[in-house]
């Protein structure tokens, strides 16, 4: 194995562009996704909550998915670092590579904007397929659907505000939205690896002899690594073709996380508000399909939601609902 950690010269950041990180490696790997259609599956309650009141809940990828969520990438990780700390022979890269080590399995990084936990990441997940049926079945034989949004629309018209902020907010102009920007999850466990090299060289490259700059590195890049291992996920799960928005807020007192209960466990949860560009309400939500899963009662939903949007004022999305094209196997 190449054990020089150093990039070159073209490749290199500047100093102080921590922050840069996860833009560079964005482009570099082509991870952002800007156009198309994508998929967010939910049941009733969650298609309600999300029309009637303008809202995504991102939830706690720690609580998901039998805890496995993360885990792929932060086995990835620190096999890499042990691989070059047994076979590197500069001192100051080896304390920086076994600190960073340490903060990652520790799950705590601090930083020059903030605090970040690996226990407070939060996520919203999408599809590009919106009829999957890997998906339907974690619904059983109930009410599964799939929200088709259209992804200029969120990224250039729309912005996430806490719904707690939104609500306790007084003030005329806007404060604290974001944009949403999603980004591809990655299976291939090659580019897991590249990814994570280039990370890791940049925190290296910062480096520079006699001078006391390793804990300055190791902060920028953990904590950037907080925010890359949440879209590793293992190759068997390269169907889904999943879309992510990654969201780690919980340095901000006013933060208000939220539970409900979800096989068996209390899952964490953020409640974000869809508005504008004016950070005003939506007058029109950015969806272009909807999909009712097969089930029992498909048909008989598939009204309900029909009828449900022509008396909640949203008729434009009347003619986008639909049944699956997955028949029903009860």
């Amino acid at each position: 194995m190449d054990t020089d950690l150093k990039m070159d010269e073209n490749s290199r950041l500047k100093f102080p562009d921590f922050l840069t990180i996860i833009p560079n490696v964005s482009v570099k790997y082509q991870l952002p996704n800007h156009d198309g259609c994508v998929y967010h599956y939910t049941d009733i309650h969650g298609f309600q909550g999300i029309l009637e009141d303008e809202c995504f809940w991102a939830s706690n990828i720690h609580f998901q998915n039998g805890n496995n969520e993360y885990i792929d990438g932060f086995e990835k990780l620190i096999l890499l670092i042990d691989e070059y700390i047994e076979s590197n022979k500069n001192p100051q890269i080896e304390e920086y590579l076994l600190k960073v080590k340490e903060e990652m399995q520790n799950g705590y990084s601090s930083r020059i904007t903030g605090e970040f936990s690996r226990d407070d990441i939060f996520a919203i997940s999408f599809c590009r397929n919106g009829d999957l049926l890997s998906q339907w079945r974690g619904y059983g034989n109930s009410s599964g659907i799939s929200i088709g949004f259209d992804v200029k629309e969120l990224f250039f018209n729309v912005r996430f505000k806490e719904q707690s902020l939104y609500e306790q907010e007084k003030l005329p102009y806007p404060k604290n939205e974001i944009g949403i920007s999603l980004n591809k999850v990655i299976y291939d466990d090659e580019l897991k690896k590249s990814i994570l090299l280039d990370v890791l060289k940049f925190g290296a490259d910062f480096l520079k002899p006699k001078l006391n700059c390793v804990d300055l590195a190791v902060s920028g890049v953990t904590s950037s690594l907080f925010l890359l291992l949440p879209l590793f996920k293992d190759e068997g799960f390269a169907e889904e073709q999943e879309i992510r928005y990654i969201s780690n807020l919980t340095q901000r007192a006013e933060t208000r996380i939220h539970f409900r209960t979800r096989a068996g466990i209390l899952l964490p949860y953020i409640k974000y508000r869809m508005l504008d560009v004016n950070c005003q309400p939506l007058t029109k939500l950015p969806i272009s399909d909807i999909v009712v899963g097969p089930s029992i009662q498909q048909s008989l939903l598939l009204e309900s939601i029909k009828y449900f949007l022509r008396k909640n004022n949203r008729e434009d999305l009347t003619g986008k609902a639909r049944n699956s094209a997955i028949p029903f196997r009860g």
